[in-house]
């Protein structure tokens, strides 16, 4: 039952991707700003249609061997528009100053940044691992 469990995700993941093929989150600010926002865009290969639904969510996690925790989570409804590739999502969240930064591949604290979008056929469903840094902070952890 794990292998045809693990047999189905492989195939929606697979399926999904022939769908949109590389979608880019595009930051603005970069990195993203721990006590200011986080914002960026996404310009998604299908049509733009008002009934499309979508969701983000931001998260701080921390890592400790194969155990996450996640410290902070928010969610936001993205502005969505027809945009150059057909659909453009645009995201803003407003990042509490308490967090931690993003720290090297490997290291405890790392941002997530994740958006699902629901629409006839195959949804959208990407995740990225974007770089936090505080207000006045140096990239590049």
């Amino acid at each position: 039952l794990i292998g045809i469990g693990l047999l189905f995700v492989a195939i929606r993941k697979q399926r999904e991707w022939n769908r949109f093929g590389r979608i880019a989150f595009v930051m603005d600010p970069y990195p993203g700003v721990i006590g200011g926002d986080m914002a960026g865009t996404l310009d998604i290969p299908v049509a733009y249609a008002a009934d499309n639904r979508y969701k983000a969510t931001l998260s701080c996690k921390s890592s400790y061997g194969d155990e996450e925790r996640v410290i902070w989570r928010g969610e936001s409804i993205p502005q969505v528009s027809a945009g150059p590739r057909g659909t453009r999502v645009t995201v803003r969240f407003s990042v509490p100053s308490n967090l931690p930064a993003s720290e090297p591949e490997g290291r405890n604290h790392f941002w997530h940044f994740h958006v699902k979008g629901e629409m006839p056929g195959i949804d959208l469903n990407r995740s990225y691992t974007i770089e936090m840094q505080p207000r006045g902070g140096q990239s590049g952890a």
